[in-house]
């Protein structure tokens, strides 16, 4: 449940088309400084408390016109145009706060200061470029130049595919966006380069958890248990056989294409350190993801069939569970043209690419909800890749995002985007 809090706005000046915005080298620096802060003291899936709190008394002190405060940690920044006319429209924009459960092995001198979680997958930068973002929509509300309401959200714990549910969810989330826009840093990929797509822009994904329920027995005479090792081999054994991607991706890119599985194992537990003792239970947990829900929907009914089908060889208990499940973010034409025309009006660099992220991303529940669009932003061809213990966000890219933010807010306001070259040059 959230709740609302209404704040004062700063009165509105007079229409002025030659207005300008704050230049974004006057405050960049502390930009920079507040993503190096929220970097050091990560937090993970729906545990964002402290990284809420910073961001909102940040945003506090812009003076937006409503913060909103929803699925537990997540907030929601609103500006209205002068007119105070269809409020729960106009456009929403998305990053993350949640950081991953992996030891950081950098030597930043702002690096983790919490053991065992990282700021590894840039979602520190994303929610810094969309504070500056939000500042740049307060001034031209303060200038009289906003026709139309932006809304800002800060979701929490898209790593685990529960936070845009999560806040859809909410009772206080009382939103009806025209459009709505993500973005995410692609390491591998030139500095700064936009990689735009129609439709399909990452997949379906979903991990299963394989339960072998057998029993114990001396490890003198494994046949008196029931091992689940062998039960183990064959999981291993057909789940390869699912797998069926092979990447020709150079960079950051992908050539996922229809019909392709990618498929990753990602635990097994069996047994225990004491030699004495045949194991008796286990766990193995696997993600498989596609492009097309046909396909998906395949993989998962040849992974219950493969357990009915171990358990009734093997005379064992197998049972599955299915987690963290990421819907394909699919942009939507209309919202995937707005993009490009704003990114081509303001001469940015951009690359069309043909083939969907492999990665899953919980704005695809936001996509099919809503009509929105995804975009890619390069964050260097020499950046480590997402999720690596060397990874860390490049602070030079805060720019880029911030101006393809506020490049679709000018368009959609019907906006000169020398605005754009004003503010970023």
């Amino acid at each position: 449940m959230g709740y609302f809090h209404d704040l004062q706005p700063v009165a509105s000046s007079q229409y002025n088309m030659t207005a300008t915005l704050t230049p974004w080298n006057t405050i960049k620096a502390s930009f920079i400084s507040f993503r190096q802060d929220i970097h050091s003291e990560p937090e993970t899936s729906m545990t964002e408390f402290k990284t809420s709190a910073k961001i909102a008394n940040q945003i506090e002190a812009l003076k937006p016109d409503r913060l909103l405060k929803l699925a537990t940690t997540g907030l929601i920044a609103s500006v209205y145009p002068v007119t105070k006319a269809n409020i729960k429209n106009g456009l929403l924009f998305r990053a993350e706060l949640d950081a991953l459960p992996i030891i950081e092995k950098s030597d930043l001198p702002y690096k983790s200061t919490i053991a065992g979680k990282a700021h590894l997958c840039g979602h520190d930068g994303h929610a810094v470029m969309l504070l500056a973002t939000l500042k740049y929509a307060i001034e031209l509300r303060d200038k009289g130049l906003l026709k139309s309401a932006a809304h800002f959200l800060f979701q929490p714990a898209e790593e685990n595919g529960a936070g845009a549910k999560a806040v859809l969810a909410d009772s206080a989330f009382d939103l009806k966006p025209d459009f709505t826009f993500s973005l995410h840093n692609i390491p591998g990929v030139e500095l700064g380069k936009l990689l735009i797509k129609e439709g399909i822009f990452t997949p379906e994904v979903i991990s299963v958890i394989f339960s072998i329920e057998g029993y114990t027995s001396h490890s003198a005479q494994p046949h008196l248990g029931k091992n689940p090792a062998l039960v183990i081999a064959e999981i291993i054994a057909f789940m390869e056989k699912v797998h069926s991607y092979t990447s020709a991706s150079k960079a950051g890119l992908s050539s996922l294409k229809d019909g392709d599985v990618v498929v990753a194992p990602v635990y097994i537990e069996m047994g225990q350190e004491d030699y004495g003792i045949s194991a008796g239970k286990a766990k193995v947990g696997y993600t498989f993801r596609t492009m097309q829900p046909n396909d998906f929907e395949s993989v998962k009914n040849k992974l219950i069939a493969l357990a009915e089908q171990l358990s009734k060889k093997f005379d064992i208990a197998i049972s599955l569970d299915w987690d963290q499940y990421f819907a394909a973010n699919v942009n939507d034409s209309d919202a995937s043209q707005m993009v490009e025309k704003a990114f081509s009006l303001a001469n940015f660099n951009i690359q069309r690419i043909t083939s969907p992220f492999e990665w899953g991303e919980d704005f695809g529940i936001i996509t099919q909800t809503f009509k929105g669009a995804m975009f890619g932003l390069g964050s260097g061809e020499k950046t480590p890749p997402l999720h690596n213990s060397y990874y860390n966000f490049p602070d030079e890219l805060l720019g880029n995002g911030v101006s393809a933010f506020v490049s679709i807010l000018l368009q959609h306001n019907e906006l000169d985007m020398k605005l754009i070259k004003n503010v970023f040059d």
